[in-house]
């Protein structure tokens, strides 16, 4: 046996050509953990791996808690010439593979250690059905997957590489705004995203709705968190409609630290840099669903001109103050971005009448009370639909009950809308007054009402202009 081994590679040898034809890795080992000779097996992979082993010491080549007991059992087989059996696993292009050694003596200062690959043995002795493993939305290993994967590292006690907790930010609100199917594309791109910052000795899981996690064997945390960091910048440079951001923690392997040390303290990390990153993210996420407003709608939902200058000249008539015409501004800017959601949902008819619609104003307050800049705007687009009568929605307010800048602001939206995909001659311009003036006191406040519609029979001219 040790001659053969000696003799492996040695081209002339029948021994060369037969053992390569197994399906097992042998190995030959000084008893200092040197790697003296091996042979080919295909069904490893790539021949040429190995003959870089040759030469080296098992603690250049295995991880730390691999080399330890490979030395123990090399140890063990000379004291006692016996055969030893170890177990142990490998990630090898992002799979977890399970292998078996064998020890056997050779002499009294080398041994044959013969490896082999017992994953699909193990997987069907295993629980949970390993058949089932992925995540079907970004086929990352699933959370089952995960906890079996953090039994095994705990029983083996790794001491190299880590563990990475990834959590996407803020994906209530992107649900909340632009609908669930909107936020399942974000969790697959950040899967992707991800995905391409690893190596194929690494493992990648979701373990819940957002959060995913990533195990490396030998890879510095330090430098896998930089490469991520990097990729989503490039990602959101290229990406105009919604910004993506990860959060980030993660914990070394080391000796006397327990696997659940290890996954809290690398969760605290990145609850630690979520903290740091939700204003931020929020305020870039709803400014980009404000920005996008206009463009987004797949009818002429808005005259922007034409809101802008009933603004202006109703403030003007009313004589009201700056700050009151700068909010009536912004508010019709951001009065309807709660329809970002609805329009997302390929099921649901553009329909103002119908019964979901009425839910964009409390989906648009939700939507602005997360932002700093736009929350003091959150109570008006929540209030913006109520009528004079109580006969509104969602609150069904009466009468002064509804704020000043909402019941103004009332009678400008409903002028702006009753031109929207209709003819804007003058007999349907008249129209629009009468109906104005048949709901003075039902939808309108009287004492709004009335300066409003003379303010627009003033400016019918330049109203017309702006439409047509």
């Amino acid at each position: 046996m040790e001659k053969n081994l000696i003799d492996l590679h040695d081209e002339g040898t029948n021994a060369l050509i037969l053992l390569d034809l197994m399906p097992d890795l042998l190995l030959q080992i000084d008893t200092g953990g040197t790697c003296i000779a091996c042979n080919h097996p295909r069904a490893f992979g790539s021949t040429a791996m190995f003959d870089k082993y040759i030469g080296k010491n098992i603690k250049e080549i295995l991880p730390g808690y691999i080399a330890a007991g490979t030395l123990q059992m090399i140890g063990a087989v000379i004291a006692k010439d016996s055969i030893e059996i170890f177990n142990c696993h490998f990630v090898i292009k992002n799979e977890l593979k399970h292998f078996e050694a064998r020890f056997v003596k050779c002499s009294d200062d080398k041994v044959l250690v013969i490896v082999r690959d017992i994953t699909g043995k193990t997987k069907e002795n295993k629980k949970p059905d390993f058949s089932k493993i992925r995540d079907s939305l970004t086929n990352a290993f699933s959370r089952n997957y995960f906890d079996e994967v953090m039994t095994i590292i705990h029983t083996e006690k790794f001491d190299s590489g880590g563990l990475m907790i990834c959590d996407v930010d803020s994906l209530k609100l992107i649900n909340d705004s632009l609908g669930h199917r909107t936020g399942d594309k974000i969790i697959s791109t950040a899967a992707n995203i991800l995905r391409q910052c690893l190596t194929e000795n690494e493992l990648f899981f979701r373990i819940g709705g957002d959060e995913f996690v990533i195990i490396s064997q030998e890879r510095k945390m330090d430098i896998l968190y930089e490469k991520i960091k990097k990729n989503i910048e490039q990602h959101n440079e290229i990406e105009e409609d919604i910004y993506l951001s990860i959060s980030l923690g993660w914990q070394n392997f080391s000796n006397g630290k327990s696997v659940k040390n290890v996954f809290d303290d690398a969760d605290s990390n990145m609850y630690h840099e979520k903290f740091g990153n939700d204003n931020k993210v929020r305020e870039k996420i709803i400014g980009k669903l404000v920005a996008g407003l206009r463009d987004d709608y797949p009818i002429r939902y808005q005259n922007t001109e034409l809101l802008n200058y009933l603004t202006k000249m109703f403030s003007v008539k009313l004589n009201l103050s700056p700050h009151m015409t700068t909010r009536l501004y912004k508010l019709s800017v951001i009065h309807d971005i709660g329809i970002k959601n609805l329009l997302s949902k390929a099921s649901l008819p553009f329909d103002p009448e119908s019964i979901e619609f009425y839910r964009h104003c409390e989906i648009g307050f939700r939507i602005l009370n997360m932002s700093k800049k736009y929350s003091t705007l959150a109570n008006a687009v929540l209030k913006h639909h109520e009528n004079w009568n109580g006969s509104g929605y969602p609150l069904g307010l009466f009468k002064e009950e509804i704020p000043l800048e909402c019941r103004i602001f009332r009678l400008i939206d409903s002028f702006h809308g009753m031109f929207l995909n209709n003819d804007n001659d003058d007999l349907h311009y008249q129209a629009a007054i009468a109906k104005l003036q048949q709901n003075v006191g039902k939808i309108y406040d009287p004492a709004l009402a009335r300066p409003f519609v003379d303010m627009i029979k003033c400016n019918e001219d330049d109203i017309l202009d702006i439409l047509n």
